[in-house]
């Protein structure tokens, strides 16, 4: 599955759209709203969230947020965190990976994939597949997009 964002008032074809497997997506998503508290305020449950319009005020104001992130190196110790984790959960699990936002989702996740691997459910395959990944390379072609988009459109 995949998640597009629209630009709204794209400055150049690198402000038109951005695509993303949802398994990259929701990690970086993750971190801006982590990262952001204007962001974490619009935005409840990325998971959930579809048609969700970010003006160009916000998404000028995440730009920055992340490039900050970048110079202070915080965001390589997030990646390296966030990647062990899932390393650990494959290991531990049986399974390539899984989404965690916080404590209290991640055991959610877990007692869900239990249920799933129990009754041999489909999930179980796109996971091993598509395991959920946390990659700066991808967060800095996102900060490109939002220097251009002049907002944007979850879809």
């Amino acid at each position: 599955m995949a998640v597009h964002l629209i630009g709204l008032n794209p400055l150049n074809k690198k402000g038109e759209l951005f695509v993303l497997r949802d398994t990259l997506w929701y990690p970086i998503w993750e971190y801006c709203q982590i990262i952001d508290p204007e962001i974490r305020e619009i935005v409840k449950n990325a998971r959930t969230e579809t048609l969700l319009k970010i003006n160009e005020t916000l998404s000028s104001s995440l730009s920055e947020n992340l490039k900050k992130q970048f110079k202070t190196g915080k965001v390589y110790q997030y990646e390296k965190q966030y990647n062990e984790k899932m390393e650990k959960l494959q290991r531990e699990k049986g399974i390539e990976a899984t989404f965690i936002y916080n404590n209290a989702y991640e055991q959610v996740v877990k007692v869900m994939l239990a249920v799933a691997k129990k009754k041999n459910h489909p999930i179980l395959s796109a996971l091993q597949v598509f395991p959920y990944t946390f990659s700066t390379t991808i967060l800095l072609g996102f900060i490109e997009f939002l220097e251009n988009c002049g907002g944007f459109q979850i879809t």
